[in-house]
């Protein structure tokens, strides 16, 4: 409503209110947050339903990606970014295929289609968004006023 603003809150907090009054219901089996030294984590398990059959191999139709979502969060000229990416799935990392800049700016563009659909206000949190970062165990929002 006015000036700068900074809020900090641990990843419980985080998943308190992203799931708190039935909001997100949805993804409660699939998703939870947690911080790990300056990374924000989604700890994720989701369902391969998307995937194509391929004749002659098994179906993964039936299966899940469990697995970590690991992020380090930048805001440039005004626009959230993924500074840094580390998928992990079955306790090993991805291959750089999947977390290069192409596969980052993939991430990003859902993750902002996500942050308008499913938050209140998303694309005020989005317009305002000066910085977005994990310290000392803390996620710590800034957000600037409506006048720059």
């Amino acid at each position: 409503k006015g000036d700068e603003v900074e809020f900090r809150f641990t990843a419980d907090d985080l998943n308190a209110w992203f799931f708190a009054d039935g909001k997100n219901v949805d993804l409660i089996p699939h998703l939870r947050f947690r911080t790990l030294d300056d990374w924000l984590v989604a700890e994720v398990s989701v369902p391969l339903t998307f995937m194509a059959e391929i004749p002659m191999l098994p179906s993964f139709r039936s299966r899940f990606f469990n697995g970590k979502i690991a992020t380090r969060f930048a805001v440039e000229k005004n626009e959230l970014k993924i500074a840094g990416l580390d998928i992990e799935g079955n306790d090993h990392r991805l291959p750089w295929l999947f977390t290069g800049q192409g596969y980052r700016d993939t991430v990003t563009q859902t993750m902002e289609q996500g942050i308008r659909a499913r938050l209140p206000d998303g694309d005020v949190f989005l317009s305002r968004l000066d910085s977005i970062r994990v310290e000392n165990g803390e996620i710590v929002v800034r957000f600037h006023g409506p006048n720059r």
